[in-house]
């Protein structure tokens, strides 16, 4: 008999906990599938912000990326590749001349690239 009141106490509590949540749960204003449309924009604008720069070198140490174990960082809105999470730590001492360094190994990159494209023509 003890028990069977105790599980009913405990039941009317969740019941009672559960109505003052609801309670406290500010009504949706305005139309709710126009909120889930402006919460997806948003969430596509801030997306599109970000670019991955797509570095294969660790601008801090100088090491090859091992695409099973990279560590990144956004800084700025770019995301950056890095061998270990010290070089991460690194980077944020002196971001500018690592973005340099990534940016060098982008040109050359680029300028690789290109002659290949033009023997293709």
């Amino acid at each position: 008999m003890k028990k069977l009141f105790l599980l009913g106490i405990v039941a009317l509590s969740m019941i009672a906990a559960v109505s003052v949540s609801r309670a406290q749960t500010p009504p949706c204003a305005g139309d709710p599938a126009k909120a889930l449309v402006e919460d997806q924009e948003a969430a596509s604008s801030a997306a599109e912000a970000v670019v991955d720069v797509g570095n294969k070198i660790c601008p801090v140490m100088g090491n090859p990326i091992n695409e099973n174990s990279k560590v990144t960082y956004e800084y700025e809105g770019r995301i950056y590749h890095f061998c270990c999470p010290a070089c991460i730590e690194a980077f944020k001492n002196d971001p500018q001349k690592y973005m340099q360094k990534v940016d060098e190994e982008l040109a050359s990159l680029a300028e690789e690239v290109a002659p290949l494209s033009e023997i293709a023509e």
